[in-house]
Parts: structure tokens; sequence; C-alpha cells
């Protein structure tokens, strides 16, 4: 891969719901171009709602209040990234972690992807490897780790 002596002009940052995830922000804030743009994503594991009759009842009432309490989360990270001048969107989507972290990250056609190690959400959990390490090998894009510590990262 070859190294960008230049900011980026469109990076993600994965958030899984934690205060502790979001100190990544700080970090790629820097490396974010004057008019560059930072998406916000956090990602839900699908509802898990009783099956009757063959059918999943609720499943949209569940995944709509979860995805507002989400976007209520990202609003404000993204007031305050907006307040620095640096434009943001949130999103909020369901799916498997890292699968997802990848898949939003070509929808959105950013130059970089952030996240922040630690211990996460158990649905982030998805395999003995973690989220921050499977995106790290599967990522074609740069990735962005910020040490659950605030220290810098990879």
């Amino acid at each position: 891969m070859r190294h960008r002596t230049a900011g980026f002009r469109r990076a993600l940052v994965a958030l899984d719901g934690t205060a502790r995830a979001e100190r990544v922000v700080p970090w790629l804030r820097r490396l974010v171009v004057p008019g560059g743009e930072i998406h916000l994503l956090t990602v839900l594991a699908p509802a898990r709602a009783p099956v009757l009759d063959g059918q999943r009842h609720g499943v949209d009432r569940i995944e709509s209040s979860e995805r507002l309490a989400a976007l209520a989360a990202l609003g404000t990270l993204a007031g305050r990234l907006r307040a620095d001048g640096v434009r943001s969107t949130g999103h909020v989507r369901f799916g498997e972690p890292v699968r997802t972290i990848l898949d939003t990250a070509g929808d959105v056609d950013v130059d970089v992807i952030a996240l922040t190690t630690g211990e996460h959400r158990r649905w982030w959990w998805p395999s003995r490897d973690g989220v921050v390490e499977c995106v790290l090998r599967r990522s074609r894009l740069p990735v962005l780790i910020a040490r659950e510590d605030g220290q810098g990262g990879a």
C-alpha cells in the first residue's frame, strides 16, 4: 500500500455506541483536509423478534427504536464536528459489523476507515480476532486505529 502524505478528504468512523469508541475522532479530525467530510457509522445487531406463524413480528418497530437512539447519539457527535467546521453525516445500519463497515466504506466512497481498539460491545466480536483486527486485514483502504487508552494507533 502506498503511504499518503496529504490528508484524507472523506473518512468513515465505525462506532459501537460507547463513548470509548469515539476516542479515534480527534486523531482523525487532524488528518481530514479542510472541506473534508467524516461519516459516522454505528452498526447494530438485527432485531430479534418473536416468530409467530412463521413470521417475525415487531422487527420494524424494534429496529426503528434502536435506529432512532443511535442516530441521536451520532447527531450529538456530528454536531460537535460541524461546530469545528467539519462536514459530518451519521449512518445506522443493521448487520454483521465487519461486512457492514467495509460495505459502508465503499458505499460512501471514503479514503480511510477509523476505529478504536479495546473492549467493545459483545455484538462487535463476531470472531475470536474481533472487528478491529478483521477490518484491518480485509480493508483495501488505510485503517486508522486509536488505542483504547487514547494514545495514537497504527
